[in-house]
């Protein structure tokens, strides 16, 4: 059974499963007066089910339960998070060493023995739950910067594409060693038709080694078309 406690409704969600009425109460009030919102269930098969329907912000679960126990629930609870950071606590009766190494191979972020105190596990609480926010800006930050390197590789190549020219008789082929970089191949032929190349390498890599070979391509192609030697175009 799952019963969902709605008289303080927050924003964020705690999903707790324990086998034991009076344990699942106690854990629900302390969620509660931290202003979170617990769901509560009976068993690890519950918890896994809920999950998947309603990924909560944060899972505490008792490692002994029946159907499914804490450590399975947590292990498959851990395979359908994906790339998304979930907490998982477990709680225990069992304060010694295997119990910890039965944990951390389960996939738990916290492991917590009984009896414990309120203010201990509302610490513990808020220590994951800031880890998890600070997962969430991470990924966030590494998609926009993916997308801010797609759209300047796109801008790099078709720049690079339109300063180029095809010389008969002449050919490159390049390979970057990540997304983009900064190494540049340009042909022109000038006045008189004096043909002149430069192949650059920009120091680094990404982003940065690209920002430099932009303008240098422009004015390889400016300086080429108005007939300067290559001597003054490298100087400049």
């Amino acid at each position: 059974m799952i019963v969902q406690q709605q008289n303080h409704p927050a924003v964020l969600k705690v999903l707790v499963a324990n086998s034991d009425r009076s344990s699942r109460a106690a854990l629900a009030a302390i969620m509660q007066s931290m202003g979170i919102q617990p769901v509560l269930v009976e068993h690890g098969a519950q918890a896994l089910e809920y999950f998947r329907e309603s990924m909560p912000d944060i899972v505490i679960m008792d490692a002994i339960m029946p159907i499914m126990d804490g450590y399975e629930a947590t292990r498959q609870i851990k395979q359908a998070c994906g790339n998304t950071f979930v907490p998982v606590v477990i709680i225990t009766a069992r304060g010694n060493d295997l119990a910890l190494r039965d944990a951390i191979d389960a996939g738990a972020d916290e492991f917590i023995t009984t009896p414990y105190s309120v203010e201990a596990i509302k610490a513990r609480i808020q220590a994951l739950l800031r880890i998890r926010d600070m997962h969430e800006v991470l990924h966030r930050l590494q998609q926009q910067q993916q997308h801010e390197l797609r759209l300047a590789e796109h801008l790099f190549t078709n720049i690079l594409a339109r300063t180029t020219q095809q010389i008969s008789g002449v050919s490159c082929w390049q390979y970057a060693a990540t997304q983009f970089s900064g190494d540049i191949f340009l042909a022109r032929q000038g006045p008189g038709g004096i043909q002149q190349f430069l192949l650059a390498d920009f120091t680094g890599h990404g982003l940065a080694a690209a920002i430099g070979a932009l303008p240098g391509a422009d004015l390889f192609v400016a300086m080429s078309e108005k007939g300067f030697s290559i001597g003054d175009i490298a100087v400049e």
